[in-house]
Protein backbone atom coordinates (compact mmCIF):
# COMPACT_ATOMS: atom_id res chain seq x y z
CA UNK A 1 0.00 0.00 0.00
CA UNK A 2 1.61 3.47 -1.12
CA UNK A 3 1.88 5.73 1.23
CA UNK A 4 -0.45 9.45 0.23
CA UNK A 5 0.07 12.50 2.29
CA UNK A 6 -1.51 15.65 1.79
CA UNK A 7 0.12 19.27 2.83
CA UNK A 8 -1.77 22.19 3.35
CA UNK A 9 -1.06 25.75 2.74
CA UNK A 10 -1.96 27.99 4.51
CA UNK A 11 -2.83 32.03 3.78
CA UNK A 12 -1.97 34.79 6.04
CA UNK A 13 -5.49 36.30 6.23
CA UNK A 14 -4.62 39.87 6.42
CA UNK A 15 -2.30 39.43 3.23
CA UNK A 16 -4.93 37.81 1.52
CA UNK A 17 -7.41 40.39 2.36
CA UNK A 18 -5.56 43.03 1.56
CA UNK A 19 -4.46 41.29 -2.21
CA UNK A 20 -8.56 40.39 -2.72
CA UNK A 21 -7.52 36.79 -2.65
CA UNK A 22 -10.44 35.15 -0.77
CA UNK A 23 -11.71 31.41 -0.72
CA UNK A 24 -15.11 31.18 -1.90
CA UNK A 25 -17.88 32.10 0.33
CA UNK A 26 -19.16 28.64 0.08
CA UNK A 27 -16.25 26.57 0.79
CA UNK A 28 -15.81 24.66 4.14
CA UNK A 29 -11.97 26.11 4.75
CA UNK A 30 -9.90 25.43 7.81
CA UNK A 31 -9.22 28.50 10.01
CA UNK A 32 -6.85 29.11 12.41
CA UNK A 33 -7.56 31.76 15.40
CA UNK A 34 -5.00 32.84 17.25
CA UNK A 35 -6.96 34.15 20.47
CA UNK A 36 -8.39 30.70 20.78
CA UNK A 37 -4.83 28.55 19.72
CA UNK A 38 -6.83 26.27 17.42
CA UNK A 39 -8.09 25.53 14.46
CA UNK A 40 -11.51 25.43 13.12
CA UNK A 41 -13.32 24.18 9.97
CA UNK A 42 -15.14 27.29 8.96
CA UNK A 43 -16.38 29.71 5.88
CA UNK A 44 -16.76 33.21 4.95
CA UNK A 45 -19.17 35.79 5.40
CA UNK A 46 -19.96 39.14 4.06
CA UNK A 47 -22.03 41.12 6.20
CA UNK A 48 -21.66 44.44 4.54
CA UNK A 49 -19.62 45.88 7.19
CA UNK A 50 -16.58 43.74 6.10
CA UNK A 51 -15.92 40.23 5.76
CA UNK A 52 -16.22 37.78 8.90
CA UNK A 53 -14.55 34.41 9.48
CA UNK A 54 -17.05 32.51 10.42
CA UNK A 55 -16.84 29.17 12.94
CA UNK A 56 -19.36 26.34 11.47
CA UNK A 57 -19.72 24.66 14.90
CA UNK A 58 -20.86 27.89 16.75
CA UNK A 59 -22.05 30.10 14.05
CA UNK A 60 -20.01 32.75 15.93
CA UNK A 61 -17.40 35.39 14.27
CA UNK A 62 -13.58 34.03 15.08
CA UNK A 63 -12.31 36.47 17.50
CA UNK A 64 -8.87 36.82 16.13
CA UNK A 65 -8.70 34.47 12.75
CA UNK A 66 -4.92 34.59 11.59
CA UNK A 67 -4.93 31.83 8.87
CA UNK A 68 -6.83 30.03 6.41
CA UNK A 69 -6.52 27.16 3.98
CA UNK A 70 -8.48 24.63 2.07
CA UNK A 71 -9.76 21.51 4.15
CA UNK A 72 -7.67 18.93 2.38
CA UNK A 73 -9.40 15.34 1.18
CA UNK A 74 -8.51 12.15 3.04
CA UNK A 75 -5.56 10.27 1.66
CA UNK A 76 -5.52 8.74 -1.83
CA UNK A 77 -8.84 10.28 -2.84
Amino acid sequence: MSDHTNSITWHEIHQVVADGRLPDAEAEILIYDEELDDVVLGHLDDIGSGIQWIDDSTGDPLPAAAYWAKKPFPAGV
